[in-house]
């Protein structure tokens, strides 16, 4: 049996299998398997990482998954995907939305959004989008899966379920836990 590892992003941590300790408030997700990361960024309060399939680049993806932890943000996460919808949808004319859902995930207030360009005008590929975004204490977390395709009814409703499995944690806050680190290892075939 092989293990694969949940990633922990915050600005207090970055956690994965076979470190330690989660500390303050963390976002937790497992980026595909076979994704690499592809670019890094840790500036003024944005914190930014894009995964690629590992024989892609962030140049030239087909698929790509893309975190931002924006610290001390204050946006509510469904005002935060309108501004990320209006402006995707100025960049991509004929895109369509399927409207932005708004629930909660272990206490913290989390939105949806999935957006659909027929032709970037950047790339002339068609662009698919789901978005997972939740409003910490410390930050603003956004999950972002794309695709430079349209990708299949399958395809989007698997993204949807693993966005969904997205979450935010805090140690400092009862009302949001923590998983132990045993549970954050998940058995995979």
């Amino acid at each position: 049996m092989k293990l694969a590892a949940i990633t922990v992003f915050g600005f207090n941590a970055s956690v994965a299998f076979g470190q330690s300790l989660i500390d303050a408030e963390n976002l937790l997700f497992s980026p595909p398997k076979d994704f690499k990361i592809g670019f890094q960024s840790n500036r003024d309060n944005r914190l930014m990482t894009e995964w690629v399939p590992a024989t892609e680049t962030v140049e030239d993806w087909t698929q790509m998954l893309t975190v931002q932890i924006y610290r001390g943000a204050t946006v509510e996460a469904a005002s935060f995907l309108e501004g990320v919808g209006r402006r995707y949808m100025n960049a991509c004319p004929g895109t369509t939305a399927k409207g932005i859902y708004t629930g909660q995930v272990n206490g913290y207030v989390a939105s949806m959004l999935l957006l659909k360009c027929p032709k970037n005008p950047g790339t002339g590929k068609p662009e698919t989008t789901a978005f997972r975004v939740i409003r910490g204490k410390d930050a603003l977390y956004s999950v972002q899966r794309a695709w430079r395709a349209v990708p299949s009814d399958q395809e989007v409703d698997g993204v949807m379920h693993a966005l969904a499995k997205v979450t935010v944690c805090d140690t400092r806050a009862p009302e949001h836990p923590c998983p132990s680190l045993d549970s954050l290892v998940v058995p995979t075939k």
